[in-house]
């Protein structure tokens, strides 16, 4: 993320993250509350101060929740990959977050859910995974 020092934007960022770590310490659940830390509260921000967004499959078009199934796998899960096939061609069901896009130009690998889910970005992966896939291509 690109901000001007000093910039509305960054100014709001500081501020807020101020109040939510005060907030979350208080609470004493810091370790839960990654996303109300993280992208959350860009979000919020970015919303309040009415900042141009990206549409989200540009820099994060698959979701947390698949990266253990799409990104970063040792076996494929082929039921999950068939559904996510057939996905495409059925508009009706939610196709947000499964693929890469002809839109994308960057995937965000989140250091935090690859901590959660014990995988290692130095480690081999199936060869069907993104990760792979993305590793190979820059090898090339």
């Amino acid at each position: 993320m690109k901000i001007s020092q000093g910039s509305a934007l960054a100014n709001a960022l500081c501020e807020e993250s101020e109040r939510r770590l005060k907030e979350v310490e208080a609470i004493g659940l810091a370790e839960e509350n990654y996303c109300y830390l993280g992208p959350f509260l860009v979000q919020k921000c970015a919303a309040d101060l009415t900042v141009p967004l990206l549409p989200f499959d540009y820099i994060n078009p698959i979701s947390w929740r698949w990266v253990s199934k799409l990104i970063a796998f040792k076996e494929p899960d082929h039921k999950f990959l068939l559904k996510n096939r057939i996905r495409k061609y059925l508009p009706f069901i939610e196709g947000r977050g499964y693929r890469v896009t002809g839109n994308t130009f960057a995937i965000h690998l989140c250091n935090e859910i690859w901590k959660r889910g014990n995988l290692n970005k130095n480690e081999r992966y199936h060869h069907w995974s993104l990760y792979e896939k993305l590793k190979r291509r820059v090898a090339a």
